[in-house]
């Protein structure tokens, strides 16, 4: 989602669906801009921990897939 806020920043104004049910989306998570391009993750690792917090075996992790897409 991109929200869109108001000129005190205070409340949103407008939204804006960015992407949803891409077939690469497994929990979602952070991005950065770049110029006029949102770049963001579209599988985070949030299930590759177990509940000792420690990471999983390499085999039971998934590539990282970056998306991206052109801001209006």
């Amino acid at each position: 989602m991109r929200y869109i806020l108001n000129a005190d920043q205070d409340q949103i104004i407008k939204f804006d669906i960015i992407d949803r049910k891409h077939p690469a989306f497994n929990e979602p998570t952070l991005g950065v801009v770049a110029g006029k391009t949102f770049y963001y993750i579209a599988n985070s690792q949030w299930g590759g921990y177990d509940n000792e917090h420690h990471i999983k075996p390499d085999n039971l992790l998934q590539d990282i897939v970056i998306l991206q897409t052109k801001l209006h």
